[in-house]
């Protein structure tokens, strides 16, 4: 009886390891498959996450973005002088003698364009407002009258011809150098202003012109028309003669005068008293040259004068020329000094 009561109890703790066993191999297999459905290796805690409201979307934290840019728009820039423009004033310098010379052209046009031609290069630019305002001034005032010939002229065959339009009054001028017809004041002074403004060295936008700026005259009196008394005074040393010359004196209708002397620039006005005694003057002078009589001075160093007004004109060599003007000229001379030195 006690041997088969214990031969059941062997059975029964028997069977209990077995049902342990195999319980505890069937925990093992899911924890497994559970482990390899989350992606967590095999003999490690999974750790579940709390489930999330698949309502809820996820979103990220924002990232600082710049503000946008504002476009520039820019402008289209336009040329600041145009070459299509109408020519206003031209230099032309070529050979005398031999057509396969080099060439000297100077283009100026009325939209302040500029051009040069040399030949074998060409060069163009833009002049100034100020420049462009003192050019028409000169244009406008400028007298192409050719001068008449020097009492005395070098003997060397010229070899150039310079040829110098102005187009705004349609005035033309013609000189030989270096010896030859000599070109006027007016004419050569705007040539060497307009050089020194396109050489190539000249630093824009305004270089220094060879002619001094011409001063504003009182607002009484302005430089209006042609004047009506002008008058030029040359210095010739030897057979040379100065280009420019070393006076020049204008006397216009409404009183305004305008005198160079070298470099000084002199300006004023007369009263109507003194323009009525020059105006009767002019009118009463004799433009005609008499015969120098008795002996003749022997100076190297002369004067040659021109005097122009609305009645006539008149040149001659001085102090020691063939020739000198009538009294009448010479008194007409004395009282515009006097005038507008008083």
């Amino acid at each position: 009886m006690t041997r088969h009561h214990n031969q059941l109890h062997r059975h029964s703790s028997l069977a209990l390891v077995v049902i342990v066993g195999l319980a505890g191999a069937g925990v093992m297999q899911a924890s497994m498959a559970g482990s390899a459905h989350a992606g967590t290796p095999p003999g490690r805690a999974h750790w579940a996450s709390p489930p999330r409201d698949d309502a809820t979307p996820h979103r990220r934290r924002p990232r600082h973005q710049p503000p946008p840019r504002t476009p520039v728009h820019h402008a289209p820039t336009s040329p600041p002088c145009a070459l299509d423009a109408a020519v206003i004033f031209t230099i032309d310098s070529a050979p005398t003698n031999d057509p396969h010379g080099s060439y000297h052209m100077v283009r100026v046009l009325s939209s302040g364009a500029w051009t040069v031609d040399d030949g074998h290069h060409q060069r163009s630019g833009c002049l100034s407002d100020h420049q462009m305002a003192e050019l028409r001034a000169h244009l406008s005032d400028a007298d192409f009258t050719p001068p008449p010939p020097p009492r005395f002229r070098c003997r060397a065959l010229p070899t150039r011809t310079v040829t110098v339009m102005n187009l705004v009054l349609g005035q033309k001028a013609q000189y030989s150098a270096p010896c030859g017809d000599p070109a006027g004041e007016d004419v050569l002074g705007l040539q060497r202003l307009v050089e020194s403004w396109v050489a190539p060295s000249a630093p824009p936008p305004s270089p220094a012109p060879s002619l001094p700026p011409i001063a504003e005259p009182a607002p009484q009196c302005r430089f209006d028309g042609a004047p009506i008394y002008h008058e030029a005074t040359w210095r010739i040393h030897g057979p040379h003669q100065a280009k420019l010359p070393e006076q020049a004196l204008r006397v216009y209708a409404s009183g305004a005068w305008r005198l160079r002397d070298g470099d000084q620039v002199r300006t004023g006005c007369l009263d109507r008293r003194a323009l009525r005694v020059i105006e009767r003057r002019v009118r009463r002078a004799r433009f005609r040259l008499q015969a120098v009589k008795g002996p003749r001075c022997q100076a190297i160093v002369a004067e040659h004068q021109r005097v122009v007004t609305r009645r006539g004109a008149l040149s001659w060599a001085g102090p020691c020329g063939d020739e000198v003007p009538h009294r009448s000229v010479l008194s007409l001379q004395r009282l515009v000094r006097a005038a507008i030195e008083g």
